[in-house]
């Protein structure tokens, strides 16, 4: 009875915390944790494991990105253009996601954790942005910004529906090195930019596969109050060592992933 009450109640509450702090402070994703522990633990099929882990992106969104609001950490003009095509490419990437094999699912979605958290664990976030301004230059996307973010914003969508999951790390790094916005105000405007794009997910994934809505509003509950703290804690941290955080947090998401695979 105790047993079946941790399962049940508990292990998706901690979990949601777990997504929420890690979320609030590298504008990830939950899936790494929520999606791995409702397959395995859970046999929830992997589609509706999408679903609920867009849902619980969706809300630490909105939670945190709240926070980073009251803090004046988020940039409130943008967020329409880039939401919005966001909502609309979700559309098209969604339908494309049930052709996908499960693995390969995965293995995508950890190949990009990999690949983004290495790279900040080594390099942190300042060393980054004078490496990639010393290579390539950003002046036609600085001098055409809406258009850009226009573009970039559906384009996102298609691949947040595509993979299910929340893609705040990808919107952030545009900001950061693109338009070099400081790391907590590229972090807070893309929370609130993954919200409405997740939401929309979160919707058509479900239409589509199904959602495992009990696991969804226990782990929601944990996310949101993970994402409050994560974002009070963040707003506190230097931005190179922040940066170095997030790189630790996202790769431990993506070798999560890859065990998932071939567990």
């Amino acid at each position: 009875m105790i047993l079946s009450l941790l399962l049940y109640y508990v292990l998706p509450f901690i979990a949601g915390i777990g997504s929420g702090v890690s979320v609030s402070l590298a504008s990830g994703t939950a899936s790494p944790i929520i999606i791995p522990l409702l397959t395995l633990v859970y046999n929830v099929p992997i589609y509706e494991a999408i679903s609920t882990s867009l849902f619980i992106d969706t809300l630490i969104g909105v939670s945190a990105g709240a926070l980073y609001l009251l803090k004046k950490q988020v940039d409130l003009q943008i967020i329409p253009l880039i939401g919005i095509p966001g909502a609309l490419g979700v559309l098209i990437g969604s339908s494309a996601t049930t052709s996908t094999s499960e693995t390969q699912l995965s293995l995508i979605i950890a190949f990009i954790l990999l690949i983004i958290g290495l790279n900040f664990t080594i390099n942190g976030i300042q060393k980054n942005i004078e490496l990639i301004h010393k290579r390539f230059r950003f002046t036609f996307l600085v001098n055409h910004k809406n258009v850009f973010l226009l573009t970039f914003g559906f384009f996102a969508g298609i691949l947040s529906g595509f993979l299910g999951i929340g893609i705040g790390a990808i919107i952030a790094l545009v900001l950061i090195f693109i338009y070099e916005y400081e790391l907590h105000k590229a972090i807070g405007t893309s929370l609130l930019i993954m919200a409405v794009i997740a939401g929309m997910g979160t919707i058509l994934h479900a239409l589509e596969s199904g959602i495992a809505l009990e696991y969804g509003m226990i782990g929601g509950m944990g996310a949101v109050l993970g994402g409050c703290i994560g974002s009070f804690f963040a707003n506190r941290i230097n931005g190179n060592i922040l940066g170095r955080i997030i790189g630790v947090i996202i790769l431990i998401f993506g070798m999560l992933l890859i065990v998932q695979v071939f567990w």
